[in-house]
């Protein structure tokens, strides 16, 4: 995951209502329902438009905020718009586009555009509701160099942080990576192996008495005949003989 920056300067309303803005002024409303305390709070007026953030221009954005409705229709349905305005802060041009949301449910708006040229600010604009049919709140406003919607984050986020004042600046998100313990179970596993193993060391064996019968004849031919004296030739004899092996006698 790339490191993310959300450049909203007030997104959602932690100190004061600070850049809101639109067909009335909202008041700071502490609020339930949402990941963040306070909202922006309309009870008058058809639009609202959310706090700013920085965008650099050519850089495609998508800019978000999330809106509860307080009206018994079942559904509430508009115009949604970005704001585009330069360095001065004089509006440039608006990208449009429509949203649906169920009344009395918090939800998400949003809507992703590139930056016209000299845009240096971009705000989120919810039109054709009438506030005085029942009160609306805004707040968690992201404002991302991103082409698709992502999740919401700001400061207060676990990993992230205020680039200036807390609650009333910009915020980055750093890429840590992933970490933690993935746990999988794998099917059992059968090989056959074949080969030659080879374990040094010494092997101890006790092995049967083994027997072995011999057989066979025996010829004694003295290289230098007259020089063997009497017992010699006895001795000779004496192993002539047990070469041959047991003799059979027969009947």
């Amino acid at each position: 995951m790339a490191t993310r920056h959300n450049t909203c300067l007030n997104p959602a309303c932690a100190n004061d209502n600070a850049g809101w803005g639109g067909g009335s002024t909202p008041a700071r409303t502490a609020v339930s329902g949402f990941s963040r305390p306070f909202a922006a709070r309309y009870t008058s007026g058809t639009f609202s438009n959310s706090s700013r953030g920085t965008v650099v221009a050519g850089q495609q954005y998508t800019v978000s905020m999330y809106c509860y409705f307080d009206n018994p229709l079942a559904t509430i349905s508009g115009a949604v718009y970005i704001e585009w305005r330069n360095a001065a802060s004089s509006v440039i041009t608006y990208s449009n586009g429509s949203y649906s949301v169920p009344a009395r449910a918090v939800s998400r708006v949003s809507l992703t555009a590139t930056a016209p040229a000299n845009a240096a600010f971009a705000s989120l604009i919810t039109d054709n509701y009438n506030f005085g049919s029942g009160p609306a709140d805004f707040t968690m406003v992201l404002v991302e160099a991103a082409p698709t919607l992502d999740s919401y984050f700001d400061g207060d986020s676990p990993g992230a942080s205020w680039d200036g004042v807390p609650g009333s600046s910009a915020s980055t998100l750093p890429d840590s990576g992933v970490t933690g313990v993935m746990a999988a179970t794998l099917p059992a596993l059968t090989m056959s192996l074949t080969g030659e193993v080879r374990v040094e060391g010494v092997l101890n064996i006790v092995l049967p008495p083994l027997q072995v019968a011999l057989s066979g004849t025996s010829d004694v031919v003295p290289q230098r005949p007259g020089t063997m004296t009497a017992a010699d030739r006895a001795a000779v004899a004496m192993t002539a003989v047990d070469r041959r092996g047991p003799r059979m006698e027969g009947g």
